[in-house]
């Protein structure tokens, strides 16, 4: 699991399985869960590994149905690192 933080004026946390694909970390939210729509609304998360905290910005990959490999019924997004 990985902690991740989303809506970074109020932060909201939510623990949650990732996937890591060449490198890559991965999230596939549920339709449905209060802390999706706050990643819609505003892509800056946080993600928590251990003690380690690192900023990240959320990059939507793929919709449900479009990746091979993830819940067809799910959103598909990539985790890429930022600056604080």
């Amino acid at each position: 699991f990985v902690d991740l933080e989303v809506r970074p004026d109020d932060p909201y946390s939510v623990e949650l399985n990732y996937i890591v694909l060449e490198g890559q970390l991965y999230i596939d939210p549920a339709e449905g869960r209060r802390w999706f729509e706050y990643l819609r609304e505003d892509d800056r998360v946080r993600v928590r590994f251990g003690d380690r905290i690192y900023p990240a910005r959320a990059v939507l990959v793929g919709r449900p149905g479009e990746l091979e490999g993830f819940d067809s019924d799910r959103f598909i997004y990539r985790l890429d690192p930022r600056g604080e």
